[in-house]
């Protein structure tokens, strides 16, 4: 009786076993699945679909493959908060193997939170521990330039448009009578519209607004051009002053057909059209674009002989650089020049714009400041630009601040 209760005993514990065994290995399962499909979306820049995948899989595993992939989705999706909480996280397990990049995401993360004094801990410490006396140099004047700015107070009073909404619109700019601007989410969009997967919004388009009629809400908006917009992005644009040619960003897309780098990737190209027979047409391309790098955010100068755009083509400082390309009086363009070290960075600048005395305004995360990017000014000096100035409060603050226009 005794041998028979041990052997039904050991089969019952095997049978237990075997089943840990199976749950196991299918959880693992499970979770090689997970991480392979949260990898994909996030080399896809497919951000708000990895982020709850990695969030599952942090609770198990924080290898540092799921932290900076959980970290920097957060990032891109401007969510800044959760960015800052993992990278932390990063940063203090995995700091001696990580390179510069994550350290300044997570001081940026810190600005946008109101950590100044930790933000300037973190790139501080990091620049001491590789010896770069350099950049600990250009912080410290960076902080001081920060200081003057900060002490001269808010030079702009600021109001929250009614057109906003929750989703995206920026890039506005007056023309004739209208407020011209980008949106995500406006007139007309079907339910079952394709969404833009980085942050599962719509694929932006470009909408106009009567000035006088700005309180009305975004209900008053229409489309800017049926021939302009598409089903892929289009935004920030420059007009000629006779309102005849129209300079635009979009995706690598005309005439129907969308065009993709080796990584199946649409970049961004600047688009020319011109006004006709009341509305816009002979859409084409500039000969300056590639297939394998962006050309956006066109800015005209006041005699309209000069294009300023940016770009991160080869042979630039660093991520996104600000060029110039003339136009030639029957629409050639020259070659585009480099703006040069005293207004690009090894980080982004992006967004120029160009007011009547040819003052360049644009965005930046690599000069001094207040966080991700900030709006600044370079005056012509001697036929080029010069040291950038931080253009203060409000308008800076720790989130991107970017799509600067002045109306004199």
């Amino acid at each position: 009786m005794t041998n028979l209760q041990d052997s039904t005993r050991n089969q019952t514990m095997k049978k237990i076993i075997f089943t840990l065994l199976f749950l196991f290995c299918a959880q693992a399962n499970f979770a090689q699945d997970d991480l392979k499909r949260a990898n994909t979306y996030f080399d896809r820049a497919f951000y708000t679909d990895a982020i709850p995948l990695y969030e599952e899989l942090a609770k198990s595993n924080k290898s540092s493959v799921v932290v900076k992939n959980l970290a920097d989705s957060y990032y891109n999706t401007n969510q800044l908060p959760n960015a800052a909480k993992w990278y932390s996280y990063l940063t203090s397990v995995y700091g001696d193997n990580l390179d510069e990049s994550y350290f300044f995401k997570y001081s940026q993360t810190l600005k946008a939170i109101g950590e100044y004094e930790e933000a300037t801990e973190v790139m501080m410490d990091y620049y001491a521990s590789k010896d770069d006396t350099d950049r600990v140099k250009v912080l410290e004047e960076h902080l001081k330039h920060l200081e003057n700015v900060d002490a001269i107070g808010d030079r702009f009073s600021l109001v929250n448009l009614a057109l906003n909404t929750p989703d995206s619109e920026f890039g506005a700019m007056k023309v004739d009578s209208n407020v011209v601007y980008a949106a995500a989410k406006k007139t007309k969009i079907p339910l079952k519209a394709k969404k833009y997967r980085w942050n599962n919004q719509n694929y932006l388009d470009m909408y106009t607004h009567p000035i006088n009629q700005l309180a009305m809400g975004d209900s008053i908006s229409q489309d800017f051009s049926s021939t302009v917009n598409t089903k892929m992005h289009e935004a920030t644009f420059a007009i000629t002053k006779d309102g005849k040619t129209l300079y635009f960003t979009r995706n690598n897309f005309i005439k129907g057909k969308r065009g993709t780098d080796g990584d199946k990737i649409s970049r961004l190209k600047i688009y020319k059209a011109t006004w006709e027979k009341n509305k816009w047409q002979n859409i084409t391309e500039l000969p300056f674009n590639g297939d394998d790098f962006s050309t956006e955010h066109p800015a005209l100068d006041a005699s309209e002989s000069t294009l300023y755009f940016a770009s991160d083509r080869p042979g630039g400082f660093g991520s996104l650089d600000l060029y110039s390309v003339s136009i030639g009086g029957t629409g050639e363009y020259g070659e585009p020049q480099n703006l040069g070290k005293e207004i690009n960075t090894d980080r982004r600048e992006q967004f120029p714009f160009v007011d009547e005395s040819n003052n360049l305004y644009f965005s930046s995360n690599g000069h001094a400041g207040f966080g991700l990017l900030d709006v600044f000014v370079s005056k012509p000096q001697n036929g080029k630009y010069g040291k950038p100035d931080n253009i203060g409060k409000p308008l800076n603050t720790g989130y991107d601040d970017f799509s600067f226009s002045m109306n004199q």
